[in-house]
């Protein structure tokens, strides 16, 4: 399956969504629904094809152990586990959806006085 090009490395595991442009990108917020499969294969998706292309090895049925997989910040699992179930994928336990990072929170040094 093609891949969006350029968007860093994809780990084995990783869930994807098709889209606008009928490439796969990672699964995150705003695009569940789109949910296509599971990436069998870690891809560098700056390393193209001659043709320019980013192609990788997807699956789109059968059971995966949801901790093994990734998604993107703030992924909506009520979006994305009924999409799999649409393309007979189905979810072994819970899948971790990363949040964003927080600034880290400065104090002020010393007695404040």
């Amino acid at each position: 399956m093609e891949l969006t090009p350029d968007k860093g490395v994809l780990e084995i595991g990783t869930v994807l969504s098709a889209g606008s442009d009928g490439k796969l990108v990672l699964a995150t917020a705003g695009n569940e629904n789109q949910a296509y499969g599971v990436l069998l294969e870690t891809v560098d998706t700056s390393v193209k094809n001659p043709d320019g292309t980013v192609t990788a090895s997807v699956d789109r049925k059968g059971s995966f152990k949801a901790e093994a997989l990734t998604v993107g910040v703030g992924t909506d699992l009520s979006k994305l586990v009924p999409a799999f179930r649409q393309m007979d994928c189905f979810l072994e336990g819970l899948i971790v959806v990363p949040i964003a990072a927080q600034a880290p929170v400065t104090e002020p040094l010393g007695n404040p006085s």
